[in-house]
């Protein structure tokens, strides 16, 4: 199913042959090197641990189509990595990216790269294709199935009119939506990994709502240097915080994350990390 509105490009390209396998080299020895154990750590920006992903954030027809997405020129700010294990429970419930992403901008996106075929049974991404209730208010939710970092949930549901769909993708081609597109994607039922890759952009003009002194990591030109700081591309296959960069990063993160939802008290902020540290997630795999 092919889509181009203004929440959703589908696919919206794809990347090189010979790319594409050095990356599936990368993460399979990526994988192994870590024991298997792909837990939010080694989640969290891999563009800081994987070289051909840094690369790929970089790759110039990857950029002019972000940019004529969002209609303006942009910077990459996060990478996470999404693996759904075959006939697990594992989902990702309704929500919208701007909700945690924190930032005063024009526009963001997220390209989502399908490292292997998404098939209708592996869970692809669903999206609904209404305006954004900004609203409607996260939970913290400790469920170990729902595999967002944080465990977010909303009581989001499509109105019975408001179109939907889901984004089925060959190896290689991705997607690309916009900040405020509600979406989700269900349950692994196949016999296969489901295994995609995220890379977030934001326009020049991006600045924190809270925490300004905080200087955030970026892959790109043009940024704001008074709120971000240039993130290098590592020398070879790195294990989560062994990197410099991926270790300040995931510091940054863990404290933004929790308390710069200006939608949530401090009490209610609190209460989600302490809820996130009971659930164990940062100690899970995948």
């Amino acid at each position: 199913m092919y889509y181009n509105n203004k929440f959703l490009h589908s696919p919206a390209g794809k990347i090189n042959k010979k790319l594409l396998n050095q990356i599936k080299i990368d993460i399979k020895t990526f994988i192994n090197s870590n024991q298997d154990n792909i837990g939010i750590l080694a989640r969290h920006k891999p563009h800081l641990l994987i070289p051909s992903i840094f690369n790929l954030s970089l790759d110039e027809e990857i950029k002019k189509n972000v940019d004529n997405f969002l209609g303006e020129k942009s910077v990459m700010w996060f990478s996470v990595f999404f693996i759904k294990k075959k006939r697990s429970q594992q989902y990702i419930p309704w929500h919208y990216d701007q909700y945690y992403w924190s930032y005063k901008l024009k526009k963001g996106c997220t390209l989502w790269l399908a490292i292997n075929d998404i098939e209708e049974n592996m869970g692809p991404m669903e999206f609904a294709f209404e305006e954004v209730d900004t609203n409607i208010k996260q939970e913290i939710s400790n469920d170990p199935h729902n595999i967002l970092a944080r465990g977010n949930s909303s009581i989001y549901q499509p109105k019975s009119e408001t179109k939907t769909g889901k984004v089925i993708l060959k190896e290689g081609e991705y997607s690309l939506h916009n900040n405020y597109a509600w979406h989700r994607s269900g349950t692994n039922d196949s016999n296969l990994d489901r295994l995609g890759l995220a890379l977030r952009y934001v326009t020049l003009d991006v600045e924190p709502k809270t925490y300004k002194f905080i200087k955030r990591g970026c892959v790109g030109k043009g940024f704001n240097e008074n709120y971000f700081y240039e993130e290098k591309c590592p020398k070879k296959l790195t294990k989560p915080l062994k990197n410099i960069y991926h270790f300040k990063s995931v510091i940054i993160f863990t404290f933004l994350s929790f308390f710069s939802d200006d939608k949530r008290n401090f009490y209610e902020k609190i209460t989600d990390l302490f809820k996130f540290i009971k659930s164990k997630k940062f100690l899970n795999k995948y």
